[in-house]
């Protein structure tokens, strides 16, 4: 009887691939996945907000929230519930979660971010697998901002009031 040849998959192992290279050596180890749309908020209230602080600030009701969690978060505002008041996050080896979930919404020219974040951010306890902030998260938190390679320049010009926001701006790696 012939044997069949061995199947193989040919996966590179997460630690290994550029993008979580790059990711741990620059100290993140949460990534939250946005969209460009977000930089004038970051750049206003120099924090990524959550849907509370979101809602509760007239600014995003004059210039509307292209970018966030608005789905189930909005029916849980005000209710104590740690998806509204906190920022959704995946750990730096699930990078590739959030790429996935920056890419939604990215309509009238926006494209995705992934924002890399330090150790330091507050996590509820209770969700392991996929953090929530304890509440918005402050610039200083912000270890590298990754966008498509083509809008490097483009998301440096739009962070450049914010200089040590423009300087973490790097490609996302594939």
């Amino acid at each position: 009887m012939k044997r069949r040849p061995a199947l193989s998959l040919n996966i590179t192992p997460v630690q290994q691939q550029p993008q979580f290279v790059d990711m741990a050596a620059r100290g993140v180890s949460y990534v939250h996945g946005s969209n460009s749309h977000s930089f004038a908020g970051l750049i206003r209230f120099r924090a990524l907000l959550s849907m509370e602080e979101i809602d509760g600030t007239p600014w995003f009701h004059a210039h509307g929230l292209h970018s966030g969690e608005r789905g189930y978060t909005r029916r849980y505002l005000y209710c104590g519930q740690p998806v509204s008041q906190g920022v959704s996050l995946n750990h730096v080896q699930n990078f590739g979660e959030s790429l996935h979930y920056a890419k939604f919404g990215c309509e009238s020219g926006a494209y995705p971010v992934l924002f890399g974040l330090g150790s330091e951010v507050c996590t509820h306890e209770r969700f392991l697998d996929h953090p929530v902030s304890c509440r918005g998260i402050n610039i200083d938190h912000v270890r590298a901002i990754y966008v498509p390679e083509g809008k490097v320049a483009e998301a440096k010009l739009e962070l450049n009031t914010v200089p040590r926001l423009s300087g973490l701006v790097r490609p996302i790696m594939s």
